[in-house]
């Protein structure tokens, strides 16, 4: 099979996938731009897409040219609402009659921005539906969510992110001789905004000293300033120490570092369309504690990885991270258990398998494909 990806940029968090399907399939992947400049100063770095032929920032004639050169191959498209080189080439590709996949993050379909959503959604269906052969529905609710906007349900596939990074192996984070806690070590990874609930994770904790260790927070954002006058307004201590510590951006392989040396990654969120630092943590063989609002909450459907939790119920973040931290530090054999689930069933080469099984199926029906981490347990 040809598969060409049209992209705004290279992302870590589908390199495993193409860098894998590069290896069987001839591969493609155009993209607007290398990656912005926010995610670089966060601490990414710009992916390895494996064989993959890669083309940035084409112009239009040279998009076309590409285009036309492989009609007859699987075009997968993200980002055709945002950016207006993917949004032109989708409409050429509908046109020639492509082979198109739309990969698309789940929204909220309920309340009234839910229903304005689902209805620009439902329009873009009625203009390019026909065109459509199949939707890469990211996230927990994304497959409810397309219904909603009038999809049929056998041309939605639940579909994620992949990210393939090296198991790192436990040792004593910050080089500091200090002997190491019985108690649970919490790590937070991602933007210091209010969409993440930083504040919210905190002002939780405040209320679990002596449940846990420390709280590593990594990341940067808006409320960097308001997190750190928290932490020392509140007065965070165990046993002398400060029981929260802010570590602010890093490179991602100290990032896995933090994650594989801490028992519980806790992801907050409000709203996150996916939320990858679930996949790294579990990679890792790091329980999560997610909010039921982010995309990767999907990941936790068997508890033993971890738990959700809903801002809708009261205290529901405080209970659940409660009960994490009573199983105190994780054992060696529950870390290998999810190491291996994660690796068997979020891998690239796991994803490159089913989104060719997605293609044969809509091309030749028979039973529908389903997504490997939804599968039951053997």
């Amino acid at each position: 099979m040809q598969f060409l990806f049209w992209q705004n940029m290279l992302s870590i968090h589908q390199s495993a996938l193409i860098s894998a399907l590069a290896d069987d399939h001839k591969v493609l992947l155009v993209a607007e731009h290398t990656m912005d400049a926010d995610r670089i100063g966060t601490g990414w770095s710009v992916p390895d897409m494996g064989k993959a032929l890669v083309i940035i920032s084409p112009s239009e004639e040279e998009a076309d040219k590409i285009l036309d050169d492989y009609r007859d191959a699987v075009h997968v498209f993200s980002g055709i609402n945002a950016y207006p080189l993917i949004y032109r080439q989708f409409k050429r590709a509908c046109k020639q009659g492509c082979f198109i996949l739309n990969y698309l993050e789940t929204y909220k379909y309920l309340g009234f921005s839910g229903r304005l959503r689902c209805l620009k959604y439902t329009l873009l269906r009625l203009r390019y539906g026909r065109y459509i052969k199949g939707i890469l529905a990211t996230g927990n609710t994304a497959v409810q969510a397309y219904q909603a906007a009038g999809y049929h349900k056998d041309r939605i596939f639940d579909w994620g992110y992949f990210t393939e990074i090296p198991v790192t192996e436990c040792h004593n984070f910050s080089g500091k001789n200090k002997e190491v806690s019985s108690l649970p070590d919490i790590v937070y990874v991602g933007r210091l905004d209010h969409r993440k609930r930083i504040l919210s994770l905190v002002q939780t904790l405040k209320k679990m000293t002596g449940f846990f260790n420390k709280l590593y927070v990594i990341g940067s954002g808006p409320l960097k300033n308001e997190l750190n006058a928290l932490i020392n307004s509140e007065n965070f201590r165990s046993n002398g120490e400060l029981s929260i510590e802010y570590c602010g951006t890093m490179e991602n392989k100290q990032v896995q570092s933090f994650i594989a040396n801490c028992d519980i990654l806790v992801l907050p969120s409000v709203y996150d369309g996916w939320g990858a630092v679930v996949n790294e943590a579990l990679i890792q063989g790091t329980p999560v504690v997610c909010s039921e609002d982010c995309g990767a909450s999907t990941l936790l459907k068997d508890k033993w990885r971890g738990e959700t939790f809903s801002w809708k119920k009261k205290d529901d973040l405080y209970n659940v991270l409660k009960k994490q931290l009573l199983h105190g530090k994780v054992r060696n054999e529950l870390r290998q258990r999810i190491h291996s689930w994660a690796f068997d069933n979020l891998s690239g080469k796991k994803a490159a398998s089913y989104l060719v099984e997605i293609v044969n199926y809509v091309k030749k029906s028979g039973p529908k494909p389903t997504a490997p981490w939804l599968k039951e347990e053997k």
